[in-house]
């Protein structure tokens, strides 16, 4: 195994050395602070730095105006985005961060309202092929702050300050991909929106993202609308896999022998839209649908089951299989172990 020594001043001038922050002797100073935290990152900022003539440089530093969020972090999204080749995956989730006790202004309730704190919607960019991890491609911060409940939805989606615009936000951010890359949004259930749909092909990227509701209509190849999961059930079976499941929720581990389903499918917009999407004028989306499901499960265990919709043309199992692994690669955005798990798979294509 090779070893590789982080060298934390190289590191601080690379990512923070092209900052403005007004002043280059701001950007210098985020520059060494960087590497000191760098250094020792679980310590406190007085052990951190050097003196406390250095420490209170940090702190003046980290009150001034210009020092912004944005500021600090735009090189980085930048250098991320600019790749010139290959195919990419933006992985985008939401984490919510809570600041248990601190008296902070600003600060938006979390969890059930009890807590403090924001949420950061992240994009990790991760190359499609292979296991290279880009880095960061856009980061939207978003402070929650108490609303009149709805209970139309009509007019939840009329509202620009709902929660979900955070997907479409980080879209924008990234944008398009440079001239011989491309682009490929992945996300879970959250981002299952016609929105999002709508803006990611603005950009002429692609998307494989899991579907939040089967009883949404869609228009099937013969015209006929019905529920998405009445559509699956008419799909034959592409292949099978043998796909291993972790223990979880006091359920020992299992292989499970999984069917593959796929079709093409047509996302008409839907009968309450949001405003952006009506003045789009964007009337139906052609996409693929992707599913993988647990067949003979042991008994009083919950079938496991992915359905995926994507941007990508899906006309063969191998297809399939590659829409599945992009999606397993969504798990990297929370640093924890794949579930839809098909690296390990064996499979079989059906006669």
């Amino acid at each position: 195994m090779t070893t590789v020594t982080l060298n934390v001043n190289e590191w601080a001038e690379e990512q923070f050395g092209m900052c403005d922050l007004g002043h280059r002797r701001r950007t210098e100073r985020l520059v060494k602070y960087a590497a000191q935290a760098a250094a020792d990152p679980s310590s406190s900022t007085p052990k951190q730095t050097e003196s406390w003539k250095d420490c209170k440089g940090a702190y003046r530093l980290i009150d001034n105006d210009d020092v912004s969020f944005a500021a600090i972090t735009a090189p980085h999204y930048a250098a991320t985005r600019a790749r010139t080749e290959g195919t990419w995956l933006v992985i985008s989730d939401t984490t919510e961060t809570h600041f248990s006790g601190a008296q902070v202004q600003g600060l938006g309730p979390t969890g059930d309202g009890g807590g403090r704190g924001f949420l950061l919607h992240s994009a990790l960019m991760v190359r499609a092929d292979g296991k290279e991890i880009a880095g960061l491609a856009a980061q939207v911060i978003r402070y929650r702050r108490k609303v009149k409940k709805e209970t139309s939805g009509a007019k939840r989606l009329q509202r620009t300050d709902r929660e979900s615009v955070i997907w479409g936000q980080v879209v924008n951010q990234v944008g398009r991909a440079p001239q011989g890359a491309r682009f490929i949004h992945v996300f879970d259930r959250g981002g299952d929106q016609f929105e999002l749909y709508c803006r990611i092909s603005r950009t002429g990227a692609g998307w494989v993202g899991r579907a939040a509701q089967l009883k949404r209509k869609i228009r099937a190849p013969q015209g006929t609308e019905m529920k998405l999961g009445a559509y699956l059930e008419q799909l034959s079976v592409a292949g099978t896999y043998t796909l291993e499941v972790p223990a979880n929720n006091k359920q020992p581990k299992r292989q499970a022998k999984m069917e593959v389903r796929f079709g093409p499918v047509v996302m008409p917009r839907p009968k309450h839209a949001s405003a952006w999407v009506k003045k789009s004028g964007i009337q139906e989306i052609a996409m693929w649908v992707v599913e993988a499901r647990e067949i003979n499960p042991p008994k009083g265990v919950q079938a496991a089951r992915w359905v995926l919709l994507t941007s990508e043309p899906v006309e063969s199992f191998n297809a399939a299989w590659i829409i599945l692994e992009h999606y397993e690669k969504r798990w990297l955005v929370e640093i924890s172990q794949p579930h839809c798990g098909s690296s390990a798979a064996v499979y079989q294509v059906a006669a």
